[in-house]
């Protein structure tokens, strides 16, 4: 058997426009980092040929957004940071994860999405941390370590939430400490409370970052998560 190999086309600049009665907007996205996966962007859960999938791609991890929007005769036009990603599977996401934290932040130079993973009770529980430091990208799962303080339970979900969470990834002596913290929440959403399904799943809006580099940490392994290496 060979693997033959093929030619990928990176995109880097994409174009929105849509138009409701008298509001219309046009979007356009620039990335400023290339895109991204972890390993092969494929989280498996369960034993091996048993497994199901969770795959995730950031198509523009960091990149520049400028919009022109009109409402009815008025034009406004801004700008900021954009990001662009990409979800799919073979089930739907609440049957696998019990509660996840998930965040992405710029400091200076750097670029970082981060985000860690609880899996539901017939996963045992398991976590999984992913990562991406991104000037030079650093994406070794193994060399990041995940702590979360004060945590509470969501009255209205049952799940977890912590204010404070913080990665650390090492490399040799080095080591970067990436700490978000949240200061109130401004968008809690519910994405399956009408769907049949019992899970539910939770949507923080994290508002700080304090980013540091330092010098040493511990690494983070998974059993009954698992990612594999996409095939060079």
């Amino acid at each position: 058997m060979r693997i033959e190999p093929i030619a990928l086309s990176v995109i880097r600049r994409y174009r929105i426009a849509a138009a409701i009665e008298e509001i219309s907007v046009e979007i356009e996205l620039t990335g400023e980092v290339r895109a991204w996966r972890p390993k092969s962007g494929h989280l498996y859960f369960g034993a091996e040929g048993r497994e199901t999938l969770f795959a995730w791609l950031p198509s523009v991890p960091q990149g520049v957004a400028h919009v022109r929007y009109k409402i009815g005769h008025q034009e406004y036009r801004a700008s900021g940071s954009g990001y662009h990603d990409h979800y799919w599977g073979d089930v739907p996401m609440q049957t696998l994860m019990h509660n996840w934290y998930r965040a992405r932040a710029k400091a200076g130079p750097y670029t970082v999405i981060a985000s860690h993973i609880t899996a539901t009770e017939p996963y045992g529980y398991e976590t999984q941390t992913v990562y991406m430091l991104a000037k030079d990208v650093a994406d070794d799962d193994f060399r990041v370590s995940f702590e979360i303080e004060r945590v509470v339970t969501d009255g209205k979900t049952g799940k977890p939430v912590a204010d404070i969470t913080r990665y650390t990834y090492r490399d040799g002596d080095a080591r970067y400490v990436v700490a978000f913290e949240r200061q109130k929440t401004i968008l809690q959403a519910i994405f399956t409370e009408r769907a049949p399904l019992s899970g539910r799943y939770l949507s923080i809006g994290v508002e700080k970052l304090d980013a540091e580099r330092q010098t040493s940490s511990k690494a983070l392994s998974t059993s009954a998560m698992h990612q594999r290496r996409a095939a060079a």
